[in-house]
């Protein structure tokens, strides 16, 4: 049985590569608000440093809509229908 999957909003482990002229870079992979994984990386001068600025970038992340970016958690399904489906009017 595979893994379960990735909840909306939330990222999988994270993972260290070397970055050059002694930095590391810290990547993950997020699942935005339509669903897709995205990779999302930042680097610092230690694991620990990149490791923070990689969380500080995941908590100040823009949600992700296919559709309209003006829609949110808390917009009606008016609003969704009005964005998304009628947009010949």
């Amino acid at each position: 049985m595979g893994r379960p999957r990735t909840a909306v909003g939330t990222f999988g482990d994270f993972t260290y590569l070397p970055a050059g002229n002694g930095k590391v870079k810290a990547r993950v992979r997020f699942r935005d608000d339509d669903g897709q994984l995205r990779l999302v990386q930042a680097t610092g001068d230690s694991r620990k440093a990149a490791e923070r600025a990689l969380k500080l970038k995941l908590s100040r992340r823009d949600n992700f809509s296919a559709g309209s970016r003006d829609l949110s958690a808390d917009s009606t399904f008016a609003r969704l229908v009005d964005g998304v489906c009628c947009t010949d009017r």
